[in-house]
């Protein structure tokens, strides 16, 4: 014999009566499951308990609905950066490929530290400093 619910989303066999198909879209839109919750009409919490106890219907219809969004708009990024959307390149390229914005520190080349020593005695001595090697960078030499 079925546990009698109070949960309006679940029928007399404590299944979930939930639109898995409604579910699926508005997850693939990018929305948060309290918004979905709110849209369906129920608490979060009644959503979240649909995930974890009423069958995988609904955590699925979820994941599948990520999963579609994310694919859409991927692809189409991809294709308005291939088509010379220089804004989706660089998003693209920064969320993908790891570029940023600031490459790493190159510095200038060292110009030579020269000491000048003085005395009232003797003329000026100027003696220059070997400079430190330049840093490598992580630069690939190929």
């Amino acid at each position: 014999m079925a546990t009698k619910t109070n949960d309006p989303a679940t029928d007399e066999n404590g299944m979930s009566t939930l639109d898995c198909e409604a579910i699926e879209l508005m997850a693939s839109r990018g929305m948060t499951q309290t918004q979905i919750a709110h849209n369906l009409g129920i608490h979060k919490n009644t959503l979240s308990n649909h995930k974890l106890h009423r069958g995988v219907h609904v955590a699925d219809a979820i994941k599948r609905g990520r999963a579609k969004g994310i694919e859409e708009v991927g692809n189409k990024l991809y294709d308005m950066a291939m088509n010379g959307n220089i804004a989706a390149a660089i998003f693209f390229m920064k969320n993908v490929a790891g570029w940023r914005d600031n490459p790493p520190d190159i510095e200038e080349p060292l110009r030579p530290v020269i000491n000048i020593t003085t005395t009232t005695d003797s003329p000026i001595t100027v003696t220059e400093v070997p400079s430190p090697p330049l840093p490598d960078n992580n630069i690939d030499s190929d």
